[in-house]
């Protein structure tokens, strides 16, 4: 059994070979230019999201600080009345907004951290991205038939002066060296 696995995958090796010969380098490139705008376009979205995401946990942040602060100062108000019954209450809900609030700390922490991980890898996908955009016009401008037919096109005109001076700097440099 083992030897049939192994020459299916060198079959199929193979036929990957054959296949990616076959296949034009300019289509590949171009696929691989829309999978790569595509994965950064995705990850474009999802800073946006995360961002978003930050701001309201920042948002909630601000109220949990201010509840704690109400809640310091029924504390207050329930140690002077000397209500140790109602203070034991609220320092229950406070700790439960401090507990809260570290926890958003946290996640925020966590999503600042995401957020610069991917900005990290966009800029190396859009560094990618345009990298194989100028291997594609490369190979675009080398590969196609109609820049190799103008560059020996009979369009071209060249003047008796331009082959003269031509000419006489050929003639120049052979004599210096000669």
């Amino acid at each position: 059994m083992a030897l049939i696995t192994r020459i299916t995958r060198l079959f199929r090796a193979d036929m990957h070979a054959v296949l990616d010969r076959i296949e034009e380098p300019e289509a590949i490139l171009k696929q691989s230019i829309r999978e790569m705008e595509a994965a950064i376009e995705q990850d474009q979205v999802q800073v946006k999201t995360l961002q978003h995401e930050s701001i309201q946990i920042n948002d909630r942040l601000k109220e949990l600080y201010r509840s704690h602060e109400q809640l310091n100062h029924e504390l207050e108000i329930c140690f002077e009345h000397q209500n140790e019954t109602l203070a034991r209450k609220i320092i229950r809900r406070r700790l439960e907004v401090q507990h809260y609030a570290q926890m958003l700390t946290d996640k925020q922490e966590k999503i600042k951290t995401n957020i610069n991980d991917i900005k990290s890898r966009l800029d190396e996908n859009l560094i990618r991205t345009e990298t194989i955009k100028q291997k594609l016009e490369m190979i675009s401008i080398h590969s196609s038939p109609k820049v190799q037919n103008e560059a020996y096109s009979g369009d071209i005109i060249i003047s008796d002066d331009e082959v003269e001076i031509a000419f006489l700097r050929e003639k120049q440099q052979r004599s210096q060296h000669g």
